[in-house]
């Protein structure tokens, strides 16, 4: 499994119309199958996001590298709502 922001989109193209994004998620993430390594590289995942509050400096790379993810995300938002 990786954590990359282009997986996390592409699973979510996969995201069944009928259960919530919350059971989506436990699914596609189920901790018992993530190995240590993925765990250590979440666990720095969720602190490079909480410092882009304080550093500022780290929001052009962050959005350089997500903007994709925004895009396929903007996608699958747009699908589920039939827009």
């Amino acid at each position: 499994m990786t954590l990359d922001p282009d997986s996390l989109a592409a699973r979510f193209r996969n995201w069944p119309t009928d259960i919530s994004v919350e059971q989506f998620l436990q699914i596609a993430y189920d901790m018992s199958k993530i190995n240590a390594q993925e765990k250590v590289d979440m666990g720095l995942l969720i602190h490079l996001i909480a410092w882009l509050y304080e550093e500022p400096a780290l929001l052009g790379p962050w959005h350089m590298s997500t903007r994709n993810t925004e895009e396929t995300m903007a996608e699958v938002i747009a699908t589920r709502l039939d827009l």
